[in-house]
C-alpha cells in the first residue's frame, strides 16, 4: 500500500505553530510566514533526496516526489504506541555502544513521537525523515540503533540510569 504525503499537512502544522499551536519547534522550523508555508515542501523534497542517496535500512522507502509537493512512500503501520519508547531504547543502545555522543541534541522531539516510526518484520522503520537534524542523527547513529533494536522493549528507569552511569564511568565524564 502506498501512502501519499502532501506538503499540505506539513504546511497546516507549520501554520498552527505560527498562529499559536503547541507542537515543539526546532531551529529550522522558525522563520517568517514564507518558511512556514514552504517548509513542508522543502522537507518532503529533502526526505526523497536523502532516501535516494543513502537507502539506509532504517528509512521507510520514499519512491517518488513531485518536487516536494507530495511524496509517494511505502506505507508503514504505526505499531509503536508509547511516547518516548524509541528515544529511550535508542539512547540505551548508544550507551552500550562505543559511540562518542549517544545523545540526539536538536532531534530529541522527532525520536520521541511514535507516529514517526513503524515496525516492519521486527525492524524499526522511520516514516518522517525530512529534517536535517533527523538525517544527521540517522547518518551518525542509525546503523547502531537498528542492529540492536528490540520491538518488545519496555522502558525501565533503573536500567536506563544504570546504563547512563556506566557510560559516564567509561567516558570519565
Amino acid at each position: 500500500m502506498i501512502r501519499f504525503l502532501t506538503s499540505i499537512a506539513l504546511t497546516k502544522r507549520n501554520l498552527q505553530r505560527y498562529f499559536g499551536g503547541n507542537p515543539p519547534l526546532q531551529k529550522e522550523d522558525m522563520g517568517d510566514v514564507k518558511s512556514y508555508l514552504f517548509g513542508g515542501i522543502l522537507k518532503n523534497w529533502r526526505e526523497f533526496i536523502f532516501y535516494l542517496k543513502t537507502r539506509h535500512p532504517i528509512l521507510q522507502p520514499t519512491f517518488f516526489s513531485l518536487f516536494g509537493f507530495f511524496n509517494i512512500q511505502l506505507a508503514g503501520k504505526e505499531q509503536v504506541k508509547e511516547w518516548g519508547a524509541i528515544l529511550s531504547q535508542a539512547t540505551e543502545i548508544l550507551f552500550d555502544s562505543n559511540d562518542d555522543n549517544p545523545f540526539f541534541g536538536s532531534d530529541n522531539h522527532h525520536w520521541m513521537n511514535p507516529r514517526n516510526f513503524s515496525i516492519d518484520d521486527g525492524k524499526l522503520k522511520m516514516l518522517d525523515y525530512g529534517s536535517k537534524y533527523t538525517q544527521k542523527t540517522i547518518r551518525s547513529h542509525g546503523s547502531i540503533i537498528i542492529a540492536d533494536f528490540n520491538p518488545s522493549y519496555k522502558y525501565n528507569e533503573e536500567r536506563y540510569l544504570e546504563k547512563y552511569l556506566a557510560y559516564k564511568a567509561r567516558r570519565k565524564i
